[in-house]
């Protein structure tokens, strides 16, 4: 395959198809299974063209399947006791093989371990990755990015974004929720146009404060400019889940009565 223009590597977390993921791959379309992510590729018919890990989490019946119907399936097999996730080694696969592709959509990679879910989001943004990532979505002779990474689950998407770099939020029928997390000391010269309700004109936004948590984008869309630095951009319908959107567990309550009032918490005068 030449390079691909979207790259989508599956993992073994939580998975919950994006309500537009397409029924099938595209040729231009490069499928990574990451060790128990090749079961989410069986399970939506998709072909697998690679299958990377220590294949700790991936039955062997499974992994039989998987092989007869991908005969030309790459296989590679590593330690289980080693220093990189398998999600590193499939991120350090696409890097070595392909001098460019296009975007990355990363699935199954949010939810169940809080340590697995910091540890993906967080991989895209080392040194080793960042910059050859940066490159390959850079268009000749550009200097604005597009998103370096986008992660999806479900109704949410998250988007990577490394200044100077920009996202494009096309229209959409419902209104959306969407929050802007440094992840760098400051995310310079913020900028929100578009169907914003509440716009930033270069404004600089600090790790560890909430300014950018909690805004909301209207149904005609908009973008997001970042001058400097790192910043994780959220996605999700700001109405609860209607039609076309896959609906998600309700959160567990504290209390018996869902009518009734929380527990108030003792205020000390």
């Amino acid at each position: 395959m030449n390079s691909p223009d979207l790259v989508y590597i599956f993992l073994n977390g939580d998975f919950n198809p994006p309500v537009d993921l397409p029924p099938y791959p595209n040729q231009s379309t490069l499928i990574v299974a990451v060790d128990g992510g090749a079961t989410n590729c069986l399970k939506l018919g998709w072909p697998i063209h690679v299958l990377i890990g220590d294949l700790d989490s991936l039955p062997k019946a499974t992994f039989k399947r998987a092989q007869k119907n991908n005969p030309e399936m790459e296989v590679a097999i590593f330690a289980v006791e080693k220093d990189e996730t398998d999600f590193e080694l499939a991120l350090q696969y696409v890097l070595n093989k392909y001098a460019n592709f296009g975007r990355i959509e990363v699935l199954g990679a949010l939810g169940g371990r809080v340590d697995m879910t910091l540890s993906n989001l967080l991989l895209p943004y080392s040194e080793r990755y960042l910059t050859p990532i940066r490159q390959s979505r850079l268009q000749k002779g550009q200097t604005l990015a597009p998103p370096i990474v986008t992660f999806r689950d479900g109704y949410w998407t998250v988007l990577l974004l490394s200044g100077p770099g920009w996202a494009v939020l096309p229209p959409f029928p419902v209104s959306r929720r969407i929050s802007l997390i440094p992840m760098s000391p400051k995310a310079s010269k913020v900028r929100l146009t578009g169907d914003f309700k509440y716009p930033l004109n270069d404004e600089d936004l600090f790790l560890g404060l909430t300014k950018g948590v909690s805004n909301e984008l209207g149904p005609k869309g908009g973008t997001v400019f970042l001058g400097a630095g790192l910043m994780i951009l959220t996605i999700s319908p700001l109405l609860k889940p209607g039609l076309g959107f896959k609906k998600t567990p309700e959160p567990v309550l504290a209390w018996k009565n869902p009518s009734d009032k929380p527990p108030e918490i003792p205020v000390k005068k």
